[in-house]
């Protein structure tokens, strides 16, 4: 419809202009596919092995919220325009690149959450592999 002007559609107000183009289920649909990848996070939190893994998948996880509630917000007017990027959406090479290298270390707390075998005991190393 042209409410919003080219130069900015691409960088700040982007989840304006995917509600504009694809109307209200475009920007449900949105919101919904971002709020699965925060849970996802926790639920990689809750099954860490260690503290400092739970911790970077935490603080990643509350990067991506305070990105998600700020940009959204500032479209419907909740919040001051500050300029943060929508994660994985928004123009912009170095802040996708950030998200991705993000998004890898917390896939590395995933995949390296049950003990390894130099770690386990005789007896749980011999009830897993039974």
């Amino acid at each position: 419809m042209g409410f919003i002007p080219k130069d900015v559609a691409i960088n700040d107000f982007i989840f304006a202009t995917i509600a504009e183009e694809r109307g209200f289920q475009g920007a449900v649909l949105l919101i919904i596919g971002l709020l699965a990848l925060l849970l996802q996070c926790i639920s990689a939190a809750i099954f860490a092995r260690d503290a400092m893994g739970r911790l970077i998948v935490v603080g990643v996880a509350a990067m991506f919220f305070t990105h998600i509630f700020m940009n959204v917000g500032m479209c419907i007017n909740l919040t001051p325009i500050t300029g943060l990027p929508l994660p994985l959406i928004s123009y912009g090479g170095t802040f996708a690149l950030s998200c991705m290298f993000l998004l890898g270390m917390v896939q590395s707390v995933w995949v390296h959450r049950h003990l390894g075998l130099e770690e386990m005991n005789d007896a749980e190393r011999d009830r897993r592999f039974r």
